[in-house]
Parts: C-alpha cells; sequence; structure tokens
C-alpha cells in the first residue's frame, strides 16, 4: 500500500502508523524538511529505507541526506528509468 502526505508532520504520523518498509521523502516540504524528518523516522526505525527527492543538485544537502542514513537520493524530473534502478538496486524483484 502506497500512502500520500502533504508536509512533514503528516508524513510522520503516516510513518508511525504505518511502519512503511520504503519511503519516498521530497526534501522541500511544508512545516519542516525533508532532512528533519529523515532523521525523525531513522529514530523511529534505523532499518527505513528512505529515497531523498528534490527539485535541484544540491550537494550538500545529498551529504547530509546519506549522512543521516537515506539511501539514495532523486533529482527532479524524475528518470523513471533511473527510478527504476534504484529500486531494484534497494528492493530486489522476488520470484
Amino acid at each position: 500500500n502506497a500512502e500520500k502526505a502533504t508536509s512533514g508532520r503528516e508524513a510522520l504520523e503516516i510513518f508511525s502508523r504505518n511502519k512503511p518498509e520504503w519511503v519516498f521523502l521530497d526534501i522541500k516540504m511544508p512545516d519542516m524538511d525533508g532532512l528533519e524528518v529523515l532523521k525523525k523516522m531513522k529514530e523511529i526505525d534505523p532499518n527505513i529505507k528512505v529515497m531523498m527527492i528534490t527539485g535541484k543538485n544540491d550537494e550538500s544537502a545529498q551529504n547530509e541526506a546519506q549522512a543521516l542514513g537515506a539511501s539514495d537520493y532523486l533529482i527532479k524530473p524524475i528518470d523513471l528509468d533511473d527510478l527504476a534502478v534504484k529500486i531494484t538496486k534497494y528492493m530486489p524483484i522476488k520470484e
């Protein structure tokens, strides 16, 4: 099941309630940025896989996301082939 949140606070509420295996998290969100949300999610579940998404290639934000435990990073507009490669890398398809 996939769920959508429109703010950092809502993302944390959904995350706490559903405990997903994988999260796609935008860096720019209302009320708190994705890096803060990532940090809080990792405090709740250190094993959560998080793919950070941003609208610009910001090396410092990418480095910070990786230091906080992000699995990977996507830049908008998202290239679907790149997305498929990254999903396969982190979540191999079970046969």
